[in-house]
């Protein structure tokens, strides 16, 4: 290697360093990976630019992304920066893997909690609305009786809000409403079972990741170092 490449070596030894050793791969000892410091404190020192590239690889790498997508930035990145820290630049982009699969876990669950919240609301409206048609059987209602629209009101947290909406002026009327809500719910159900899978799934995904995040370490710094070969 040329002198002038020296600059090099104080790297090539801190991702040695890092790269876990051979055999380890353990769901306990890949989840420790990237965790020598606090998230966020290991970008500290990187320009701005840099700190993008890092995240967006390890965004794709997060979500779960094949080689390929997010090989390619990062020798992109490792060519043009030839004093880049390549052990803390590793480190960063699997701390914000964990926190992007983190983040798709957060997105999944609270969809989840959503539709089951308004399917909770639209039953207990049914419920209502059949009680109200058996009385009214007998006797018409002395108050006016009003639908409820039910929707997510945003905010943190967000939450759903009932409304009033129209006015229900007979028997047919409400027998019309009770007749929308149960195709409601039906359809609500259906959502609840689709989201409760789309986050059973996210968890998974998250928990391969743990598990694959030595050996997508270790594919990084091979990359880097062949790539510095390359270069040098």
């Amino acid at each position: 290697m040329k002198s002038a490449n020296f600059r090099w070596i104080p790297a090539l030894v801190a991702i040695a360093a890092f790269v876990p050793a051979s055999g380890r791969g353990s769901g306990q000892e890949a989840a420790a990976v990237g965790s020598a410091a606090p998230p966020g404190q290991v970008e500290k020192g990187f320009p701005a630019k840099t700190r993008a590239e890092l995240r967006k690889i390890g965004t794709l790498i997060g979500r779960g992304e094949p080689r390929e997508k997010y090989e390619a930035p990062w020798i992109k990145l490792v060519s043009a920066n030839k004093t880049l820290d390549l052990g803390r630049a590793v480190e960063t982009i699997l701390e914000e893997a964990k926190g992007e699969a983190q983040r798709n876990v957060v997105t999944a669950r609270d969809k989840a909690r959503k539709i089951g919240s308004i399917r909770n609301d639209v039953g207990d409206e049914l419920a209502r609305s059949r009680s109200l048609a058996a009385r009214w059987k007998e006797t018409p209602p002395g108050q006016p009786v009003k639908k409820k629209v039910i929707k997510i009101e945003r905010g943190a947290p967000e939450k759903t809000r009932i409304l009033a909406g129209a006015a229900i002026s007979s028997r047919d009327d409400l027998a019309d409403y009770i007749r929308e809500l149960e195709e409601k719910l039906g359809t609500l159900g259906d959502d609840t079972q689709s989201a409760n899978i789309d986050l059973q799934n996210t968890l998974q995904k998250q928990q391969q990741l743990i598990q694959m995040l030595s050996n997508v370490s270790k594919v990084l710094s091979d990359t880097a170092l062949a790539t510095i070969r390359k270069i040098g």
